[in-house]
């Protein structure tokens, strides 16, 4: 009997560890060039047991890196029932916020996976920037928060898009071996 109580009480402690929602930041591409513009999606995974109604958070960026260009927000948390969204640029973060009006129980199927915002960059500098996350809150149907086990952090390498410049030593090698090949004809 302690076997089995033991067993179950493991089983249930380990379903719940697994069912931890987990945020993340993710960027479209890993690397990218001065001047392209790039998206950074920000997504909610494994909510199995929490409906989000709302949420608001900060998304930080080197802005002497990158300028902030739009935000297009996701449809699940509103989706038929309105709801309010907005955001805010702050230089070198942007206030993203985004509230249902539907009444706790509305949004019971909500996807447990899904994107609520896909932010545009365009690359200015060569560079690493990050983007992570900070003053995180998200709420459930009853106004109870909804805690993240993990928050991800991604980040974009950017590269020059100019074209490399030959040396002028080379170019100056080069001439002088057409010149002594012209001369030898």
């Amino acid at each position: 009997m302690k076997t089995v109580l033991t067993t179950t009480i493991l089983m249930l402690l380990t379903s719940l560890v697994s069912a931890a929602p987990i945020l993340n930041v993710t960027s479209s591409t890993d690397s990218t060039t001065v001047g392209s513009t790039f998206n950074v999606n920000l997504s909610i995974e494994n909510a199995t047991s929490d409906d989000v109604y709302g949420f608001l958070l900060d998304v930080n960026f080197d802005d002497a890196l990158v300028d902030f260009v739009g935000i297009t927000f996701g449809t699940d948390i509103g989706g038929v029932i309105p709801s309010y969204a907005d955001h805010t640029d702050n230089g070198n973060a942007i206030f993203v916020e985004e509230f249902s009006f539907g009444t706790a129980g509305e949004l019971d199927g909500q996807a447990d996976s899904f994107t609520l915002a896909t932010l545009t960059f365009e690359a200015i500098n060569v560079g690493m920037s990050l983007f992570n996350l900070s003053n995180v809150e998200f709420s459930d149907g009853n106004g109870f928060e909804i805690v993240f086990d993990t928050i991800g952090n991604d980040s974009i390498t950017i590269n020059s898009n100019e074209i490399p410049v030959p040396a002028t030593g080379l170019l100056m090698v080069v001439g002088l071996a057409a010149f002594a090949v012209r001369k030898r004809q």
